[in-house]
């Protein structure tokens, strides 16, 4: 899966699209979030998950992100592993 986060403004609140994409399917997942905190896209990933292997038996082997912040915890972190998403 590859993920992509992307800001979009309306009325000077900032909204999030959250999409990944099934590298063998080309399937597309996009989400609006209100936060881009690591806990809120950790939660939409998950719920991605869950309804791309209900709904068309994908199951995820490996994750490809951009390491932004809310995706770990920085590439000379200490913390790392505790990040949420990382967990």
């Amino acid at each position: 899966m590859d993920f992509l986060l992307l800001t979009i403004c309306n009325n000077n609140q900032p909204y999030y699209l959250f999409s990944l994409i099934d590298g063998y399917s080309r399937l597309t997942w996009v989400e609006v979030l209100e936060s881009k905190k690591a806990l809120d896209v950790m939660f939409a990933t998950l719920k991605a998950f869950n309804i791309l292997n209900i709904r068309y038996g994908i199951e995820v082997d490996a994750v490809m992100t951009d390491n932004g912040a809310e995706f770990d915890g920085g590439r000379y972190s200490k913390t790392k592993e505790l990040h949420p998403f990382e967990r």
